[in-house]
């Protein structure tokens, strides 16, 4: 006798496994990456292979492949389904490695040398790794910008890789350790300024990664400082050296601290701190006392003191070179599209370095 019902087959262990959920692709394929993005981010920029590179370019590639164009919003770069895009995977995985980095720094309680170098060395591994990353994301991400998401929405993309990168190494790193690490610095400075040799090199490198986190992280922080500590070291220098010897000792020897303030500013500052740098040692230098070199250049005139003229003509060379100095760097900041210069900041920028 046949019945009407159906009967239910049980699933054997044969049957194909349904299909995984778009949330569980992006997982798997973000654990590719991380293994490729662990390596590179330990690594110095050469020693990462080009197998290492196309390895991470291919699975990045993937990852953007395995996203269905229905799951992406057309307002914000944003995978919706519960999946993260990308960028939250990113920003996490740099939040956790600047955290341990940190932790790192506090454990080990480096002092002086020891901490400059530890830290030139983590921010050259850590900056050249997020670049690296950068480049191949952004260029699979313009590839198929136009063709998937469109240009205007690509337009409005989240932060490029490496300034998201650059973010967290502020927020977590640099700002834990700034009162520290500037400290450090401007010791070196003074002892540099007291006849001393430093490692110019290593001071240059940590400089350049705090011009690196923002020109305004790096006059907030190190700039200011920098000049306030030129400004104190300068003053009282400048008053002793007057008060123990005559005006053509103290010429010379302001004449030479020119120079090696313009040296100094030549090794490892930015443009701009360097013209700002020249004007406060001028300041501090020479301005209180120009009616004094003037009085005594008259005098020297009058009797005919060859030694004393040749002196101030030798520190009148000093000042000119700082105006020379000066311009150029005006020059510098000059945009390249921009073919011409107002006369006026010519003026202004030599009657900042004129006594």
């Amino acid at each position: 006798m046949s019945s009407n019902s159906t009967s239910t087959v049980p699933a054997s262990d044969t049957d194909p496994a349904p299909p995984a959920s778009t949330a569980d692709m992006i997982a798997t394929k973000w654990a590719l990456i991380k293994q490729e993005v662990d390596y590179i981010m330990t690594k110095p920029g050469k020693d990462v292979s080009s197998v290492n590179w196309m390895n991470l370019h291919t699975s990045i590639y993937q990852y953007y492949s395995a996203i269905p164009q229905r799951d992406i919003s057309p307002r914000r770069n944003e995978i919706i389904m519960g999946c993260p895009n990308l960028h939250e995977y990113l920003t996490q995985y740099f939040i956790t490695d600047v955290e341990s980095l940190r932790s790192q720094f506090d454990n080990l309680q480096l002092e002086d040398e020891f901490l400059l170098r530890y830290y030139a060395g983590a921010w050259e591994r850590y900056s050249s790794g997020a670049k690296m990353i950068s480049r191949i994301v952004s260029s699979i991400r313009i590839n198929r910008a136009h063709y998937e998401i469109g240009e205007e929405r690509y337009n409005q993309e989240v932060l490029e890789v490496h300034t998201l990168a650059f973010v967290h190494w502020k927020e977590i790193i640099f700002f834990h350790l700034h009162i520290t690490l500037t400290s450090v610095i401007l010791r070196w400075i003074e002892r540099q300024r007291d006849g001393e040799m430093i490692n110019q090199g290593l001071v240059k490198n940590v400089v350049d990664s705090v011009v690196s986190l923002g020109l305004d992280v790096y006059e907030e922080h190190l700039e200011i400082l920098f000049l306030d500590a030129a400004e104190k070291y300068y003053k009282p220098e400048s008053q002793l050296s007057l008060a123990e010897g005559n005006l053509l000792h103290y010429l010379t020897k302001a004449g030479q601290c020119l120079k090696e303030e313009q040296d100094r500013a030549d090794q490892y500052l930015p443009l701009g701190t360097r013209k700002k740098l020249l004007s406060k040692c001028e300041y501090m230098l020479i301005r209180p006392y120009s009616d004094l070199i003037w009085e005594t250049f008259q005098r020297s005139l009058d009797f005919h003191k060859e030694e004393v003229l040749r002196s101030i003509e030798r520190f009148g060379e000093h000042v000119k070179m700082a105006g020379l100095a000066a311009v150029e760097i005006l020059l510098g900041e000059k945009s390249e599209e921009d073919d011409s210069l107002d006369p006026t900041a010519y003026v202004d920028t030599l009657l900042e370095v004129s006594p």
